[in-house]
This record gives structure tokens, sequence and C-alpha cells, in this order.
């Protein structure tokens, strides 16, 4: 069956594609979306559908040869599960933080506090990447990440501990915590939420990337409590002592591959985990799959890139 669906939507690719490109990029490029599709497991029946993707994809395809060929630039484009997607359907399936009013933080020198280059991957407590999938629930896997890594770093955990993020999603949105699953939430009040009732294991409480009722609200693994910074020169000088969850505006994240990031905007909509920084980038572990960025990745520019130090940056404790 699944080769049957293959098949079917190479030839409705073919029905679509034929009549729209020029003849001698008929071939090549239905070669190139189909095998696009088939990696990044998309299953599309509605032939109108098929086109309008496939039209989406060949334009990004273009701009991204025109960037990568650009040799002022400090990152690159790459082909990844959001390539034949609009900008618009990106940050609202992909992203997730809810918006709120920023307090008042002045601008700050670049690497105004920077104590020395840290990866904290080097140390084994920061776990793999995940994949949030088409909800946004960043919230839920930045806080999650957190909480691995402390109970790696403080509580003697195996590096194999995988937490829940669907009991983040699920239950962590009464009030006080005022979370609202797949449509948006605060790391810093998931690990308030943590800190209260603790979390269970994935295995226990599978994702699913919907927002479902509350199955179970408590779990083993348990915090004392939440911390937080503000400003590039606290941040710079806490992750010396250990990763934490970050703000950004990820709204221009979609088509990045390698490199040093820096085409940001500044209006916060999504939560990360900042694992590293040296004098020249922040290392940030993020929730799409390994096939996006460096891995699962990504290197941003130092001081307030994409709005990092705009507001408070939490972590358990």
């Amino acid at each position: 069956m699944k080769n049957l669906s293959i098949v079917l939507l190479t030839i409705l690719a073919a029905g679509a594609l034929v009549a729209f490109y020029p003849a001698e990029e008929k071939k090549g490029f239905l070669e190139e979306y189909t095998s696009y599709m088939k990696k990044f497991n998309k299953r599309i029946q509605n032939p109108e559908e098929l086109f309008y993707r496939a039209s989406l994809f060949k334009t990004y395809v273009e701009k991204m040869i025109k960037h990568n060929a650009d040799n002022t630039k400090t990152w690159k484009m790459g082909i990844n599960q959001f390539s034949d997607w609009t900008d618009d359907e990106f940050v609202a399936l992909s992203l997730g933080e809810l918006s709120t009013d920023l307090p008042s933080i002045p601008e700050e020198e670049v690497n105004a506090g920077f104590r020395g280059a840290v990866d904290w991957r080097n140390t084994g407590i920061i776990t793999p990447i995940k994949n949030q999938g088409q909800c946004g629930s960043c919230w839920a896997f930045a806080s999650t990440a957190a909480h691995e890594s402390y109970q790696i770093q403080h509580k003697n955990q195996p590096k194999t501990i995988v937490l829940s993020e669907q009991q983040l999603v699920d239950c962590a949105h009464d009030s006080p915590y005022d979370n609202n699953g797949c449509n948006g939430g605060y790391a810093a009040r998931a690990l308030e939420y943590i800190k209260d009732f603790g979390q269970t294991t994935n295995a226990s409480y599978p994702y699913q990337a919907v927002t479902g009722s509350c199955k179970t609200k408590t779990g083993v693994y348990r915090t004392y409590g939440v911390s937080q910074v503000a400003g590039c020169s606290e941040i710079e000088v806490e992750i010396q002592k250990r990763p934490l969850a970050v703000r950004v505006d990820a709204s221009n994240w979609k088509s990045y591959a390698s490199g040093i990031f820096n085409n940001c905007k500044t209006s916060l909509n999504h939560d990360v985990f900042l694992v590293g920084a040296t004098d020249t980038y922040w290392k940030i572990k993020n929730s799409w799959g390994t096939t996006w960025g460096e891995s699962g990745f990504i290197r941003l520019a130092p001081g307030n890139t994409c709005g990092i130090c705009l507001d408070k940056s939490p972590w358990p404790v």
C-alpha cells in the first residue's frame, strides 16, 4: 500500500507539473520534488494542492541557490520539511510562544559579559533532538530539555532519560500556568508546573502533537524551583554554569541549514534551549528534528540576535 501511494503521488505530480514547467525543466524538477516528498513523507492526494506545493518548492529552491551563491552571507539555506510551506504556514504551525509585554531591558554591548567558550553538549547532559511536529508546543520542548539536563547534571539520572512533553501540553494549562497546548505557551511556566507536580516519561505519556485531555497530572521527576536571568550579560555568565531555556523570534528560521544566522526579527515567538556560547555565536538546540539546521541545532550571531536577550531565560533548580 505504501509503494502504491508513492506511485499515485508520482503520477499526480507528473500530471500537475508537466503543464506548468518548460520542457527542459519538467523531468528534472519532477524527479526532484517527488524525491523530496518521499524523503519527508509528504502525502498529498489533491492534484491542485500538489501543484501548489510543487510551485512553492520550486520557488524555494531557486531562492536557496541564489542565497548560497552569495559569499557575503554568513549562513546557508537548505532543504527541509518546511521547503514547500509558505512563511505564514511556518509561523502558524511550527512556532508556539505566546506573546507577553516584554520587560524593559536596555540594549547591551555584544559579548558584554562573555566568560569563555562553553558547549554543554560535550558534557553529556544535552539529550537528543526531538520534533514537535505541526503543534505549537516549543515551550513544552524547551522546558523538558532543561528538565532532562537538570536530572542528568544534578540527579544522576541516565543520559538516556526521555521525559514527556505531551504531559505538559495536556496538563499545564490551568491557572496559574496558563499555557495553551499546541496553540502556544511559556517554558518558564512549564517549569513551574514541573516543580509543583513533577513530570513523567515519554514512554508512559508519549508525544502526539495534538492537545488532549490530561491523563497523568503528576510525575516522579521533579525540581525544587525555577530561576531566571535577563539580558545578554547575565545570560553569557549563566551559560557557563548550565544550559537554559531562551525566547527568540524564529520567524525567519524556516530555511536555515548551517552557519551563523543573523537574519532575525525581535518579536518573540519561539522557545528553544541555549546549550553553548562562544565569542562568535550562541549555540541553540531546537525542536524541529534533525533534518532542520545543523542536525537540529542553530548558531546565532552573538548579542541580542533574534531577541534572545529581551526576556527572562529560565532553568530548573
